[in-house]
């Protein structure tokens, strides 16, 4: 098992059979989204997945902080503790997350809005 499946099995959430390819699928999708939102490539939707992901993130973040799991976060590499930080952070990220996404329908919107009125 490698380094990141390990990390990912200590949040104690996939059965056992799911952690590799969970953990091998995870790096590609998160590549493949910020490639897509760098290029702005159907910006929408991918970043309401953007923020759906890290809504998810977050929220395993949060349940394993509330069992006191004495895990590492893996979220930025190795030996990262899971402690209140984290929390603050990925809160942030999130909250970043959902603004670019609001963000995306609002340009969306009104330039739907203004290619119709003019």
């Amino acid at each position: 098992m490698t380094f990141f499946a390990m990390q990912v099995d200590s949040y104690q959430l996939l059965p056992p059979r799911m952690v590799s390819p969970f953990a091998h699928a995870l790096p590609w999708i998160e590549l493949s989204l910020g490639i897509l939102l760098l290029t702005g490539c159907a910006l929408r939707y991918v970043s309401l997945a953007s923020a759906l992901l890290l809504a998810l993130f977050y929220g395993v973040v949060i349940r394993s902080y509330a069992l006191h799991l004495a895990i590492n976060c893996g979220c930025f590499g190795p030996n990262e503790k899971l402690d209140s930080w984290t929390l603050v952070r990925d809160g942030c990220l999130f909250a970043l997350g959902v603004a670019v996404t609001i963000g995306a329908f609002v340009v969306y919107r009104r330039s739907r809005s203004t290619a119709v009125v003019t």
